[in-house]
Formats: C-alpha cells, sequence, structure tokens
C-alpha cells in the first residue's frame, strides 16, 4: 500500500488534481475516519470525481515504484522492480539507501495538513553572502524531508554554475523544471537556461520529455516563438538555454495591465501567426494558454513551454499514456479532454486560442468546474455564456470569431490558425470578416455527445477493487453486424489495400478501398485503413519533396482525396512543400544564383499554384520592390518614373500605375519620383527609392497618405532614410513624417501675424527691426511703414526678425521651425544630391547673384529649382532658421543667402547664428510633424513621446479635438507643466484651455504654490494661458506673493496674455497704499501695457523718484515696454555707465520704435545737452537720420564740440539736415 501523502504528491506532480481538489479530499477522509469508516486518499478523490478511474490506476501503477531516501544528504531515489536482499547506495554522496523511506514534501504537507512546514524551501539558487538561506534552494535533487523531528541534513555544496553556464538568478518554475537567468561563458550571452533534476535511469519519461522539448523548439525559427541555442546535460541536470527575454507572462501582465478590446485583439493575432508557423512545421503545442504567452517589456510576444507539444505524424506512445488528458484543463479542446491523441492535432491549437480570447475579452475563462472531471465534462458537453452576454460592448463579429475557434467539432473551426489571424486582422482594419465566420453556427447547433467510454487496460484487480461500487460505464453497442462471414468479406479487399498503399499504387487503393466500405467493414477499420493509407502517403510526399519531385508531389495531392489525404492534410503537406522550395530558393538567392531560382519557382506555381511568399520570391530573383500606395481620399492617379542621379535627370517614360490604393505593384530597384494628383490642388511629388535589404531581399515599401490633413502651402515629406551632411562627413539618417512650408514665410503672412497680436506693444516688440545706423537703410525701399511691408514687397520673404520673432510666429502659425535634419532632408530627398533639383549647380534653377539675382525676390519665383518633395527657394534667397541648437545661445541656420557664392548654397550648407542676431540675410519657414492617427489614445502617445516634434504636433491636435479624454486632458496638463520645450508647453496649454474644467485649473494653480525653480515658473506661465475670466483674480493675485521672483514671473506672464479684463485687478493692487512699491509698480506696468494712464503716470512718477541708478533702469525698461519715450535718456545713461546687456547694435533696435513714428524726437533733443559724449553723439545721429531741422542750431554748435565722436557725429547730421 501507499501513504496518502505519496499518492496526493505524485497526483499534484502529474496535474490530476489541484491543492484545492486535495485539501477538500483531505477534509472528507478525516470526517469519515471519525465515523469509523477507513478509507484510502485515491478512493475520496474518485469517489468526488476528482479522478477519472483510468487516472487513479496509472497513480498506482506509478507508486508501484520504490522511493529510497539517502540519509546523508536526503536526496531521494526512485527505484523499479526494488529486491530486498540488494543494498542501494546514493549517487551523489554514496551513502546507503534507506528503502521505503517516503518523503514528506513541505508542498504536500501545506496541501493536506493545511500548515507549511519548516523546510518548505522552493526557492531558486543557492544563498548569496549575506543572504537569508531561506530565500534559495540548492540544484539538485528533491526537497530534503519535512519531518521537524528527524535532524537535518548538512547541504551539499551549492551550485551556482551548469555547464558552461553561470546561473544569475531564477525567473521561473514549471512543470518541466527551473528556469533561470544566466550567462555563457564564452559569449557572455544572457540565456534563460530550462534546468530538468532527471529522477531515475536517462530514460525515465521527464528526461524524454525535456530533450523532446528542446528537439521541437529548435526546428522553429520565428519572431513570436522563444529561441533555443544549446542543449546540454551536467552530471544529472540536464538542460537547454533559449532566448532571454525581459517580460512577464500574459495572465500576469494582463493583472498589471488591463487590455483594451484592440490590444487583446492584436496579441491573439500575433500568437495565432506564431502557432500556425508551428503547425506548417508539423508542430502542435497542445498546451497554449496566457501562462506560456510571454509579453516582453517592448510589448512583442513570445510563444514559449513546449513540454506538450508533440509532432505530427510522430508516435509519441511512450510519452503520452492512451486515454490520459494532457494539457491544462481550462484551455484545452473537447478531444484533448477526452484523451484522443489521435484526434488532436493543430485545431486543439486553435481552440486553445480561442479559450484564451474568450479571457482576455470577458475576464472570465470559458468554463469552470467543482473539479477536473466536472470541468472535462461541461468542455465537451456545454456551450459557454456568450461573450456578449457578459460583455454587451463586444462587437457580435469578434464573438462570431471566437466562438468558431472553439466549436466542439474540429471540423467546425478555423481549418487554419493563419485563418483565425487574418479575421482577426480584417477586423482591426475595419474590414468585414470571412462571411463563413459569421454564419453563427456555434449559436445554431447543439451537439449530442454520446456517453464517453472509458477503457481501463493493464489494470490489477486490487486496483478496480478500489473504485468499485462508485462508478458504472457506458459502452458503444456492438455492431451486430459483424459475423465471421461479414469480417472475411471485407478482410480480403483490406490485405490488398495495404499491399497497393505499400507499393504505391494510389488508384488501385482507392478501389480496394471502396470495396471495403461496399463489404460493410466497421467504422473503426475503415479508419484505420484512412489512416495507414495517409501515413504512408505523406511519408512519400515528404520524399518527393526532399528529392526536389515537385511536380510528382503535387500529383500524389490530386490523386489521393478518398485516401484521407484531403482538406486540412493536403494543406498541410502542400505549404510543407512551399515551405521546403521557400528555403532553397532563398539560399539560391542569397548566393546570387537567381536562374536556378526562378526555375524552382515556376515550377513550385506551376505544381502548387500561387502563393504569397513564391511571389515574394519571385520579386527577389527579378530585381523588383513591391510598392504600396494609399491615400485619403482614394482613387487619385499615380505615376512614377525612374531617376537617374548621375545624370540628374529622369530616365524613360512615366509609369502609370492607375489610381490609389496601389497594391504590391512589383517595380525594379531604383530611385523613383512619384507624383500623384489630388482634384483642385497642385500635384504632389516625392522621391523614393526601391531596393533590397541587408539580407538581399526587397524591402517591401508602403505609404499611407492622408492629403486632405495637408494643409495649402505645405507639402507632405513621407517617412524614411536619407543621406544627411556634406561628401566628407555623411551618415543615413531616419525620420518620421513631415510637413514643411513649401516657400519661405512673406512679408504679407508676417504682418497678419503681427496684427493678430493683442496689442502695438506686442506688434513692436516682434516687428522686424532694420539697422537704422545709416540713412541708406533708413530709406530702404525693403523698410516697414508701421506694421506693414511695402505694398510691392508683400510677397518677399520677411527678413531682419530674431529667432524669439520667428518662433512666436510659429506659435501663432501652431507651427514650429524644422530641425536642421527636416530642412535638409526636403532640400535634398533620399539621394545626395547637393542641390535641390541634382548633383550639378544650373543658375536657371537658383535664387542666388551668381544667377543674377541682385536681391530679394518674390517667394516661388524660380519653380524650376523645386526640391525632390516640391518646396522653393532652397539655393539662395535667405539662409533658413532652424529649430536645432549648437548651445543655449546659439542655433543652426540652413542653406544659403542670394549674396553666398554657388559652393555656400548647397543642400548640406550650414552656419552657426546667435538667437538674438537681426540679419538681412536670415529668414525662416514653419514645418510640422505628421501623424497619421490623431485619435485620442495616439495623441496621448504622442504626448508622451521622446521626439518634441511628435510633442509638440500631439498638442496641436489636441486642441482641435471636439472632446477630450480625461486622459488626454491629463497628458496636456503635464505637457503645460512639465515638458522641457517652451513653445509646446505654450502650445499645451493653449489646447488645454479648449477643454479646461475647475480641477484641472485647480491643478495647475497646485503646481504654482507647491512648485519650486522652474517648475513653478512653467506653472506660472501655464495658469496664465489657462486662466478663465471668472478666475483671473486667484492668478493676478499672485502679483502679491511674498517673493519677488514669483511677482516678476506672473507680471511677465500676464503681459503676454495682455487680459482687459483683468484692468479692474490690477487698479485694485496699484491704488492700495498698503502694498510693497514692487508689487504696485508691476501692477503698473499691467495697466499701462492696456493704455491706462493711471498705470504709465505711476511708472512717470516712480521714474522720477527712483532711490538709485540700478531702480530707475529697471523702470525705465517697463516704460519701454509700452512704449514711453521717457524711457530713452535713463536707458542710455546705465548703457554708457556700466554693461546692462545693451550693444551698439542692439541701440538702433532699441531705439527703433521711437524713430519710425518719431515719437522719441523731444527725448533725443535732451541728448544733444547731455554731458555725456557718447550720448550727445548718439543724439546727433539719430536726430539727422529723422532730418529734424528744429535741432539744427543745436547739432551746428556741437560741430565744434571738444569730443572728436561727437564733432564727426553733428558734421554728419549737418551733411543730412542740408
Amino acid at each position: 500500500t501507499h501513504s496518502d501523502t505519496d499518492f496526493a504528491r505524485v497526483a499534484l506532480e502529474r496535474g490530476y488534481c489541484t491543492q484545492e481538489m486535495i485539501q477538500e479530499a483531505t477534509r472528507e477522509l478525516t470526517s469519515l475516519g471519525d465515523r469509523g469508516q477507513h478509507v484510502q486518499l485515491g478512493q475520496v478523490l474518485v469517489r468526488k470525481r476528482f479522478l477519472t478511474p483510468k487516472q487513479f490506476v496509472d497513480l498506482v501503477a506509478l507508486l508501484d515504484e520504490s522511493i529510497m531516501r539517502c540519509p546523508s544528504c536526503g536526496t531521494t531515489h526512485h527505484v523499479v522492480d526494488y529486491d530486498d536482499h540488494e543494498m542501494y547506495a546514493c549517487k551523489r554522496c554514496g551513502a546507503e539507501l534507506r528503502p521505503h523511506s517516503r518523503p514528506q514534501s513541505a508542498v504536500l504537507d501545506t496541501h493536506i495538513d493545511g500548515q507549511k512546514s519548516a523546510n518548505a524551501d522552493t526557492s531558486p539558487l543557492p544563498a548569496e553572502p549575506g543572504a537569508k538561506q531561506e530565500d534559495h534552494t540548492l540544484l539538485y535533487g528533491q526537497q530534503p524531508d519535512s519531518d521537524p523531528t528527524r535532524p537535518a541534513a548538512p547541504a551539499p555544496e551549492p551550485r551556482r554554475k551548469i555547464g558552461k553556464y553561470d546561473v544569475l538568478e531564477q525567473v521561473g518554475r514549471g512543470g518541466m523544471g527551473v528556469v533561470y537567468r544566466a550567462r555563457q561563458e564564452v559569449l557572455g550571452r544572457e540565456v534563460a537556461l530550462k534546468v530538468l533534476y532527471a529522477q531515475g535511469t536517462q530514460e525515465s519519461e521527464r528526461v524524454q520529455r525535456f530533450v523532446r522539448e528542446g528537439q521541437i523548439i529548435s526546428r522553429l525559427e520565428h519572431e513570436n516563438i522563444i529561441k533555443i541555442y544549446d542543449w546540454g546535460q551536467d552530471g544529472e541536470l540536464y538542460y537547454f538555454a533559449m532566448e532571454f527575454v525581459e517580460g512577464m507572462t500574459l495572465d500576469k501582465y494582463v493583472e498589471k495591465h488591463p487590455l483594451s478590446q484592440k490590444r487583446a485583439l492584436q496579441l491573439i493575432e500575433t500568437v495565432a501567426r506564431a502557432a500556425h508557423y508551428a503547425h506548417t512545421q508539423g508542430v502542435i503545442h497542445r498546451d497554449l494558454k496566457p501562462g506560456n504567452v510571454l509579453v516582453a517589456n517592448d510589448g512583442s510576444i513570445r510563444i514559449m513551454d513546449f513540454g506538450l507539444a508533440r509532432v505530427m505524424g510522430d508516435d509519441d506512445q511512450s510519452l503520452t499514456r492512451t486515454g490520459q488528458p494532457m494539457g491544462t484543463p481550462y484551455y484545452m479542446s473537447p478531444e484533448q479532454c477526452r484523451g484522443e491523441k489521435r484526434k488532436i492535432d493543430h485545431r486543439s491549437d486553435i481552440y486553445s486560442m480561442g479559450a484564451m480570447l474568450y479571457e482576455l475579452l470577458s475576464g472570465r475563462r470559458p468554463f469552470s468546474g467543482r473539479s477536473t472531471v466536472d470541468l472535462y465534462q461541461k468542455i465537451q458537453s456545454s456551450d459557454p455564456t456568450s461573450l456578449r452576454q457578459q460583455n454587451p460592448a463586444i462587437p457580435r463579429p469578434v464573438e462570431d470569431v471566437c466562438m468558431k475557434a472553439m466549436a466542439k467539432d474540429p471540423e467546425e473551426r478555423y481549418p487554419s490558425a493563419d485563418e483565425l489571424a487574418e479575421d482577426l486582422a480584417r477586423f482591426l482594419a475595419g474590414q468585414p470578416i470571412d462571411p463563413k465566420t459569421m454564419t453563427g453556427a456555434w449559436r445554431r447547433k447543439k451537439l449530442q455527445r454520446l456517453p464517453l467510454l472509458v477503457a481501463i487496460l493493464g489494470t490489477t484487480a486490487a486496483a478496480l477493487a478500489l473504485v468499485a461500487g462508485f462508478l458504472y460505464f457506458t459502452r458503444e453497442p456492438r455492431n451486430t453486424e459483424d459475423s465471421p462471414g461479414k469480417k472475411q468479406a471485407w478482410r480480403e479487399p483490406k490485405a490488398d489495400f495495404e499491399e497497393a498503399i505499400r507499393i504505391r499504387d494510389y488508384e488501385a487503393a482507392k478501389g480496394l478501398l471502396a470495396q471495403m466500405k461496399e463489404k460493410k467493414a466497421p467504422r473503426e477499420e475503415l479508419a484505420r485503413a484512412e489512416e495507414h493509407a495517409r501515413l504512408n502517403i505523406e511519408a512519400h510526399f515528404n520524399e518527393l519533396v526532399d528529392e526536389n519531385e515537385l511536380r510528382l508531389a503535387a500529383e500524389v495531392l490530386k490523386v489521393c482525396p478518398e485516401l484521407g489525404v484531403a482538406g486540412e492534410h493536403a494543406d498541410r503537406l502542400r505549404q510543407r512543400a512551399l515551405d521546403r522550395t521557400f528555403e532553397r530558393v532563398r539560399k539560391w538567392l542569397v548566393n546570387q544564383n537567381y536562374e536556378n531560382a526562378e526555375q524552382l519557382i515556376l515550377i513550385a506555381r506551376g505544381a502548387f499554384g500561387d502563393d504569397r511568399e513564391l511571389r515574394s520570391l519571385e520579386w527577389w530573383a527579378n530585381g523588383l520592390c513591391p510598392l504600396t500606395l494609399i491615400s485619403e481620399p482614394p482613387g487619385l492617379p499615380v505615376r512614377v518614373q525612374k531617376y537617374d542621379q548621375e545624370r540628374d535627370r529622369p530616365l524613360g517614360e512615366e509609369l502609370d500605375l492607375g489610381t490609389t490604393p496601389v497594391e504590391e505593384r512589383a517595380i525594379k530597384f531604383g530611385i523613383y519620383l512619384v507624383r500623384m494628383e489630388p482634384p483642385g490642388r497642385p500635384a504632389w511629388t516625392f522621391p523614393l527609392e526601391l531596393a533590397r535589404g541587408p539580407d538581399g531581399r526587397p524591402v517591401p515599401v508602403q505609404f499611407h497618405f492622408d492629403l486632405a490633413r495637408v494643409p495649402d502651402g505645405m507639402v507632405l515629406v513621407p517617412a524614411g532614410e536619407f543621406v544627411f551632411g556634406p561628401p566628407e562627413a555623411e551618415r543615413r539618417l531616419p525620420l518620421g513624417s513631415f510637413l514643411i512650408d513649401r516657400t519661405e514665410v512673406t512679408n504679407a503672412e508676417y504682418a497678419r501675424f503681427l496684427a493678430a497680436l493683442p496689442s502695438d506693444n506686442h506688434r513692436l516688440r516682434y516687428s522686424p527691426s532694420f539697422a537704422i545706423e545709416s540713412p541708406e537703410t533708413y530709406e530702404s525701399p525693403f523698410q516697414w511703414i508701421g506694421f506693414q511691408p511695402p505694398a510691392d514687397k508683400e510677397n518677399v520673404p520677411v527678413t531682419r526678425v530674431t529667432f524669439d520673432d520667428a518662433r512666436q510666429y510659429c506659435r501663432w502659425a501652431k507651427k514650429r521651425m524644422p530641425t536642421r535634419e527636416e530642412w535638409e532632408k526636403a532640400a535634398r530627398g533620399i539621394d545626395r544630391r547637393a542641390y535641390p533639383w541634382g548633383r550639378t549647380f544650373d543658375p536657371k534653377k537658383a535664387v542666388l547673384a551668381a544667377a543674377g539675382v541682385s536681391n530679394l525676390v518674390a517667394v516661388g519665383s524660380i519653380p524650376a529649382g523645386a526640391s525632390p518633395y516640391g518646396c522653393l527657394d532652397l539655393c539662395g534667397s535667405l539662409k533658413e532658421l532652424t529649430s536645432s541648437r549648437v548651445d543655449d545661445n546659439t542655433v543652426w541656420t540652413k542653406g544659403g543667402s542670394y549674396t553666398s557664392e554657388v559652393g555656400e548654397a548647397v543642400t548640406y550648407a550650414e552656419e552657426e547664428i546667435k538667437d538674438n542676431v537681426i540679419d538681412s540675410e536670415v529668414g525662416f519657414r514653419c514645418c510640422r510633424t505628421f501623424l497619421e492617427d490623431d485619435g485620442p489614445d495616439a495623441l496621448v502617445a504622442a504626448l508622451g513621446s521622446p521626439l518634441a516634434g511628435t510633442r509638440h504636433e500631439g498638442a496641436r491636435l489636441a486642441g482641435e479635438a471636439a472632446e477630450a479624454t480625461p486622459e488626454l486632458v491629463h497628458a496636456l496638463l503635464a505637457a503645460a507643466l512639465g515638458d522641457s520645450d517652451e513653445d509646446i508647453r505654450y502650445l499645451a496649454a493653449t489646447s488645454l484651455a479648449r477643454h479646461l474644467d475647475d480641477a484641472t485649473f485647480d491643478a495647475a494653480l497646485k503646481a504654482v504654490r507647491e512648485g519650486k525653480g522652474d517648475a513653478r515658473d512653467w506653472a506660472i506661465d501655464a495658469a496664465a494661458v489657462l486662466a478663465p475670466p471668472e478666475r483671473l483674480k486667484e492668478v493676478v493675485a499672485f502679483l502679491q506673493d511674498e517673493d519677488d521672483g514669483v511677482r516678476l514671473r506672473v507680471k511677465d506672464a500676464l503681459l503676454e496674455r495682455h487680459m482687459p479684463a483683468a484692468e479692474p485687478l490690477y487698479l485694485t493692487i496699484l491704488q492700495d497704499p498698503s502694498q510693497p512699491a514692487l508689487v504696485r509698480s508691476k501692477a503698473a506696468i499691467l495697466l499701462a501695457a492696456l493704455g491706462n494712464d493711471q498705470g504709465r503716470q505711476f511708472l512717470v512718477d516712480s521714474l522720477a523718484s527712483a532711490p538709485d541708478d540700478h531702480q530707475r533702469y529697471a523702470v525705465a525698461f517697463n516704460l519701454w515696454w509700452v512704449g514711453e519715450p521717457l524711457a530713452i535718456l535713463p536707458i542710455l545713461e546705465m548703457r554708457f555707465r556700466e554693461t546692462v546687456g545693451l550693444t551698439d547694435g542692439n541701440i538702433s533696435w532699441f531705439l527703433g520704435r521711437y524713430i519710425r513714428d518719431r515719437s522719441g524726437v523731444p527725448e533725443l533733443r535732451k541728448c544733444l545737452a547731455h554731458e555725456k559724449p557718447e550720448i550727445r553723439a548718439i543724439g546727433c545721429q539719430y536726430l539727422g537720420l529723422v532730418r529734424d531741422k528744429e535741432s539744427f542750431d543745436a547739432i551746428f554748435r556741437l560741430a565744434s564740440d571738444a569730443d572728436p565722436k561727437v564733432r564727426e557725429a553733428a558734421n554728419k547730421a549737418l551733411e543730412r539736415l542740408k
């Protein structure tokens, strides 16, 4: 007899019972004992239908092995055919073994006694120095005896190394062994090391299955199937090394990351495609479940744990007992539950994937039961609760897909995992799924199941007696027609049939099989005959394929449907032939043996018909690349023309591809110009390269454009690599899709920006500045009059703006400046051209003095100089600002200006420029990142992108959304408060203002109160932008903060916002004498900016009463901001008293606003009598420029001044006045 503990341990190890089942049976066992009924645990498990009779008998047979324990090291050994007269020694330490000493597993103690033994250590590695011993276990044998009365055996030396691998840590434990993260000694590669400690002989079932798992994985090469690198044995430890992937199993992943319906469908689609590949290689997994699907940290998927996998056609009878269900019950197909080995094929995996999909969508498994037997019965005879009944939000097509995969009858399931994947892909793409799936047959059919026939073979009378009286079995009725005469009638054609199959006379075999049917051969005999034929035909077919006799192999398939080789069987063989063909063709193509490859492709197509992969390999052989162009709206005419890079011209005629969508059109390798013609808009062109990848295979090119989202005046530059930099330092860089202005920003466009600003102060601040040190520039035809350019210069590109001016324009336009990389790709395309039109200079296509252009011309005047994408004026015209910085004060410009030499105007030319420089040869154009998806989830992802351009566009599109999800509002607030890019913060705040609620605004105010440093300043800026009229008071209140840094930042932010509605709030502060002077002065500045005389007068009075020069200068600068001429003298005095940041070049910029409207003339006249000669000279210079005749006498006297600089300035002014 065997102890109940041993029985429970083996039942758990074999997966026949769960912990809960053992505990429930143990409680009933105790109750029976209390009533004087003495039975064994196995009997109770059978009575409660937790075990089938067959499982019970299997467990009894297993326990007939003797279990011996080493008293020295604690290792346990299973001994078959134990002999009392023999002595046994421990393999590990050599000590004599104790017979029939059974280990009391700590895990089992937990199940049966409800408490854990002190020695129940199940962790993976020997202790690190200083670590607690209970955190680790040793890499040998089973757990030591848990008997607390027995002294602990001395532990052998822990193992930190297995074979050629250093063990790092345990990452998992499964039914076949333990998985460690390890490092390969020589290569230093991290691997997942799966380890099995062999129990018993090397031929034991566990070792065979372990080795078999490694062999199966090794034949699979797929990105979504875990890879195996190595297999080995170290003493009694068997192991194999696999790809190490950081991540977690799908069941754990779902606990931490709730899945959207879309993500769930994508996951199962990926699993299905990987499973289909395994099926094409003849491998059935048989245990697909969330626990065997790994979700990597990068989101990719791997199928793993092929411990129960089987190769189709192989006989694994030694590893799978007849009638024993294999797999995890919740995900097992009906045929698996019945233990029908011969009926288990790839469609069982499809059922398991359906069950996984059901669980991911509903949060529940399809079936549950109070016992394994109960669960098996429900899987075989019951339909799961409708998915839509559990969650009405699940679309009916998705329910249909799931339930078709889980059909009871394998014939009603998807014929292949690939078809399951295709239906999911179609649904995800918004396309209708296969009509056959939508028939809903699963809802109409109620399958009638006959009682399960349980056959118990090879059992002992004692074993049967243990279950007697507990169960009864139903048997299939005998075939009453099976008389001896009948048997003889069909046996003769059966023998001839088998001989015909042996000599491969399949036509004769078909006739003999028909005779067997006519002579009433039993169903099981016909099934065996067809199976015999199928296996032999498959072997013959595989021989022909291996010998490259594809035509003959195809003929075999054609003549054998009646012999069981039809449907899925035929498809699988056909796919195997194609896979072998693909393998051979790829090798020839890699070795550039194109002729042989092409010939074999033609043979395969003739034998087995067309195939997608065949077409792909044919393209490879013929130097063709598949091009797909999809547009919104569809129906756009498309033409392509090959381009000769060396000669800078198109080759041959345009190729008409018809209208979009263009799908997988095979075109010869090379660089092409594509031209699409949207209705009512200019033709759009772009270059593309069709080429081989690193492995020689053509790289498919696919573009999906929504041209309705391309604004007028911009061109779309599709994603892809391009050549960046000068020839001596060029490199290939990838870029996402982006939009860029076709031309530079013009005077007219910039004037519209100025007109949109809230006040003249803002307009003066950002107006183009002109050097007014000389009469020539002051009277230049390009000089703006007020805030308008000269009438005949409206379409000339704007110039003499600073980097900050350009940024402010981009903010208003809700665009950004391009990076230097984006500018260069827009200019040169994807090849190495030096000029937008090609490699050689053409004066007719440039906007350069060398091409006869003496000054700025209207944008787009030379369309022949267009870049491959249709951008204009990129060779000459103006150097253009980019957003790429050299350092905090310096940015890059790209290209040359109209004064540049030819070599300075190439597409890769660039210069550094200080961001506060005003230059008549520098302009700019705008850019946007192009996002294909503008849904809420996509915008949340965009706002979290590491790319500033993507975040910028995400913030912009969020402002255009009709509604914003809570997640999008949160992402906008995070960007407004914390993005490192000032423009993104501003754009996120303006977009957030459209979706603002009180809670969000409260969060911004809280950030102001609690923030420090930059975080506080950025929160102030955001609050000023977000504040609705009714809550302005809360932002204005920060002007009274005790921290002057806060007051100053709030003042600047409110100046930018320019809110007339806040005027009463500012007045309240100004008129409160209890407020500090610094607080009142900031309110005065805000009032003066709004045109309030009280605020302006307060500043004027403060200027007169300033206690020191520094404060006088601060007040004067605020007066300058609001356009008050009284600021002139104090600022000039500070300029020549100490360095305050106003350079000679900036003096003209500073005085420019007063010179244009002559408002500064009275203050400049005061300069003529100033004690400082530098200021007297400035007065002469600028009064002469404006020809102020009233100053003639004073300037005449200064012509005799003691200071030579004053005399020189006075004489120049007199010349101009005369």
